[in-house]
């Protein structure tokens, strides 16, 4: 599964728990998730360059630059808070998937609310390799039958 397959497939099953979803399905969409604030911090970086340029050509007073970047940074703050609200619920359940995919139940993430022993439990479930065959949350994603099914349906 590609990158964009990754996405695509979360945001379809935006707020779906039933079935499973693959170690590649999972990490990279935890891997789009750590992108945004990246873009965002890498945007408020640049703001912060130009002003600081602006500054110090003297073409700027300093206060109208500092009040201008506040206004970008606390603007772009909102920006990412928004977008971290809305991926909460695909988060959610492709974790929850990725949980079946192991065979677990997806209630175990609320194991992950156990300061340190509940992280590292919901780290390593998602780590390990999918459960082999069909288990009671559904096919294996992996089976190479079932991706003979899927490209025969593609086709």
């Amino acid at each position: 599964m590609s990158f964009t397959e990754a996405v695509r497939t979360c945001f379809k099953k935006y707020a779906t728990i039933s079935g499973r979803a693959s170690r590649a399905e999972f990490w990279w969409f935890i891997l789009f998730q750590a992108l945004i604030p990246l873009i965002i911090i890498l945007i408020t970086l640049a703001f912060v360059a130009y002003a600081y340029c602006q500054q110090s050509r003297g073409i700027n007073a300093s206060e109208g630059a500092s009040i201008a970047f506040l206004g970008i940074f606390i603007s772009l703050y909102f920006i990412m808070q928004i977008v971290s609200l809305a991926l909460l619920v695909p988060n959610i359940c492709v974790m929850v998937r990725r949980f079946h995919d192991v065979g677990h139940s997806g209630f175990e993430i609320f194991f992950g609310l156990i300061p340190y022993v509940g992280a590292i439990y919901c780290l390593v479930l998602c780590l390990l390799p999918s459960e082999e065959g069909d288990n009671q949350y559904g096919p294996n994603l992996n089976a190479p039958e079932l991706s003979a099914d899927v490209q025969k349906e593609e086709e």
